[in-house]
């Protein structure tokens, strides 16, 4: 529409200046010239008139098109608004009248019970220090097996009645190894008198039975001696001829 204006406006444009041109060249202008030139600027006048008209009609539509979609927009926009609270309403309103069922619920309770025991008794086979643990504390009470070396030593022409290891659980002293030798004792814990027959005194005043732990005289009873794991006892009969 406002090629068409401009087009009839520069028409117009060239009937003017074609009337001054001639107008020039014939030196003065006539009445007809006169009002044919008054035609054309009038007609000039009215083209320019048109034409911002249809400018500002043609802004005054594009802004009402713009308006009408910036409205469409935004009621399509409050729409989605709209069926969304909706969706949300009636998912919480569905979620709301759920009813719970006590069967299902306890059912899922002893499951999830029975999970978690499994998954503890799949944990205590898998680890070792767990196996070590349920170990029965009677064990760790077995008393440790000690071993000594015991020789009896009679001299002379009884030589060597004992020689050999002995062992023993806990603790033992002096007096409880020899004890087990098999050897023929006279006296008890606190004094030996004799071993196998041979007695103190029988080869002069100063003779009898004495023993060592680990070539070392304790001066204490053999029953108040306690023997450790690989210690030596040996028994002598000293004589005093």
């Amino acid at each position: 529409m406002r090629n068409k204006f401009l087009l009839t406006r520069f028409i117009l444009l060239l009937t003017l200046l074609s009337v001054l041109l001639c107008s020039c060249g014939k030196g003065e202008l006539t009445s007809s010239d006169l009002s044919l030139q008054a035609a054309t600027t009038e007609a000039i006048s009215a083209v320019s008139s048109q034409t911002s008209a249809a400018e500002t009609s043609g802004n005054d539509t594009s802004r009402q098109t713009s308006s009408a979609k910036e409205t469409a927009a935004a009621q399509a926009s409050a729409e989605t608004i709209a069926d969304s609270s909706l969706g949300g309403t009636s998912s919480g309103s569905s979620s709301g009248s759920t009813v719970s069922d006590p069967d299902a619920e306890h059912s899922q309770e002893n499951t999830s019970s029975e999970s978690g025991q499994t998954y503890e008794t799949q944990a205590q086979a898998e680890s070792p220090a767990a196996a070590v643990s349920t170990m029965p504390e009677a064990s760790q009470d077995v008393p440790q097996v000690h071993t000594c070396l015991i020789i009896v030593d009679a001299g002379g022409d009884m030589g060597v009645l004992y020689s050999g290891n002995i062992s023993f659980e806990g603790t033992a002293s002096v007096y409880d190894i020899l004890t087990r030798t098999g050897v023929v004792l006279t006296g008890d814990s606190s004094y030996i008198s004799a071993i196998n027959g041979l007695a103190e005194k029988q080869h002069g005043p100063m003779s009898g039975w004495l023993y060592t732990v680990n070539d070392v005289m304790p001066m204490v009873s053999c029953g108040g001696y306690s023997v450790n794991d690989g210690d030596y006892i040996y028994w002598y009969y000293q004589y005093d001829e």
